[in-house]
């Protein structure tokens, strides 16, 4: 009876583990999600100021020379 009573317990362990992974990764998801709505926001708003041709003025000491179009 007491292989049956460990077999239980590592049976639970494991499923106890397995929820938090699944929640570490939900939240990994959503910070992932987070960072790319920012970067595609970023991006968008970048490429209006490059098909206008005006960059903000930090642009010149944040961007490569080669992109920069003005």
């Amino acid at each position: 009876m007491d292989n049956g009573n460990g077999l239980c317990q590592v049976t639970i362990s494991i499923g106890e583990d397995v929820r938090e992974q699944n929640r570490l990764l939900n939240t990994m998801d959503d910070d992932f999600d987070s960072s790319k709505g920012l970067l595609m926001s970023t991006m968008k708003r970048l490429g209006i100021h490059l098909a206008l041709g005006q960059l903000p003025e930090y642009a010149d000491s944040r961007l490569p020379s080669e992109i920069i179009t003005t």
